[in-house]
């Protein structure tokens, strides 16, 4: 069995993903094995990637592995495909556009050297950008779903950092009996956060190693994903955990998985509805959400938030106000720009 595999789920990505190649190219070792997941692009990924000799003569040798899906089954269905075929002892998932450090692969090897001895340890998360949990030097590991609750609920950055796909090392062993967990969860966008969280709670003697060391960038695309669809009714998604934890602890975990910007879900829907179903569709949609965050929320705060959606049945006052709001909010109107670049058709 080989120490390290890396898998790299990918779609319709083409020059992202040769560029992630390169960067891992010079770094592959003996008996380190990248797969690359075509989740069926529309264009062939392995053709296009060949046309770069280095690439091509690692494809040859077998160091880089395409496998190329029949069908797209979905973002999250093609991670845990990542779960399914890895062999190894550890699984590095990676997404394809992402700024892999030149010294990532040697990093990882060294922390598995030093683990070699601490079977417990199941997870290892990297040092992230804007999360400064890792760097304390009086924790260098979380060891038990009651912590890992209490980290993910210190802000949103901590949350996002877990997230984060391309940060974390996977233990197989522990991750093949939570496959089950990830395809329950395929909703939620988050299915390999979902197995962790299923991974502390039942085996109590697991915890996660929390490395100083980073090994990736996240680089945020310059047109994203619907944030209303994917943060808002996928990450926030009703998730029926059957835990025995204390009260708060299990309000904390039901709540860390709500979206950070209610407001930004209801207008991206908006703007998804109004160009592709209607606005009925629209109000549906974002009451269903609401359902979901309101008992993470105030009382204040809810009643905003209802009085704010139910202008979206009259759109051209909805629009106003979100007119009103992109002038005094350069962020707010980035945003909305971006939503229209998506929709418009």
């Amino acid at each position: 069995m080989n120490d390290l595999s890396i898998f790299i789920p990918t779609y319709n990505r083409p020059s992202q993903l040769l560029n992630t190649l390169l960067r891992l190219s010079g770094q592959i070792i003996d008996k380190t094995i990248i797969y690359v997941l075509d989740n069926a692009s529309s264009e062939n990924l392995h053709s296009y990637c060949t046309t770069n000799a280095s690439i091509n003569n690692l494809i040859n040798e077998n160091k880089i592995v395409f496998i190329r899906h029949n069908n797209n089954i979905g973002m999250s269905a093609n991670f845990l495909r990542a779960f399914e075929l890895c062999n190894s002892e550890w699984m590095w998932l990676i997404a394809d556009d992402d700024s892999i450090y030149v010294d990532a692969i040697n990093t990882i090897t060294q922390t598995i050297a030093k683990l070699k001895n601490n079977p417990d340890v199941s997870f290892v998360k990297f040092k992230s950008k804007d999360c400064c949990h890792e760097v304390n030097n009086s924790s260098k590991d979380i060891k038990s779903l009651e912590e890992f609750i209490s980290t993910l609920s210190i802000s949103k950055d901590y949350f996002n950092s877990y997230i984060f796909l391309s940060n974390g090392l996977y233990r197989m062993p522990s991750f093949k009996n939570r496959i089950e967990v990830g395809y329950k969860y395929l909703n939620t966008y988050v299915p390999h956060l979902l197995m962790l969280v299923d991974e502390l709670y039942y085996n109590k003697s697991s915890f996660i190693y929390l490395s100083e060391h980073s090994i990736v960038d996240y680089i945020q695309p310059k047109i994203g994903y619907s944030y209303g669809m994917v943060a808002g009714l996928g990450v926030g998604a009703f998730k029926n955990f059957i835990y025995h934890l204390e009260k708060e602890q299990y309000m904390q975990l039901e709540n860390v998985f709500a979206c950070h910007n209610d407001y930004k879900v209801s207008i991206d829907i908006f703007y998804q509805a109004k160009y592709s179903s209607s606005l009925f569709v629209a109000k549906r949609l974002i009451d269903n959400y609401y359902l979901q965050i309101k008992n993470s929320r105030s009382i204040l705060h809810n009643t905003m938030y209802k009085i704010f959606n139910s202008m979206i049945m009259y759109p051209m006052v909805f629009e106003l106000i979100i007119k009103i709001l992109r002038r005094y909010s350069s962020a707010i109107d980035e945003e909305v720009i971006e939503m229209l670049k998506r929709y418009e058709k």
